[in-house]
């Protein structure tokens, strides 16, 4: 018999999807297995906003300081 030809009989898997800290199976309307996850997930959103308002501020300051520098240049040249 040749395998194209046999029919193998999969278990179907249930609709569902994983949670977004630890990968449990979840119910698909839901995005987190417990409060404890999404309290998780919470604090890294945060801490990678601050991060982000972090970084935008020292190119702030490398840029104003490089102008800064620059200008004084110009009134001292």
């Amino acid at each position: 018999m040749v395998l194209s030809q046999r029919k193998v009989s999969r278990p179907k898997i249930v609709d569902h999807r994983h949670c977004k800290v630890c990968g449990k199976a979840i119910p698909p309307n839901r995005e987190f297995c417990s409060e404890e996850c999404r309290l998780k997930y919470e604090g890294w959103q945060a801490r990678e906003k601050r991060a982000k308002r972090m970084i935008y501020v020292f190119y702030a300051l490398i840029i104003g300081s490089m102008l800064l520098f620059l200008l004084l240049r110009a009134t001292m040249g």
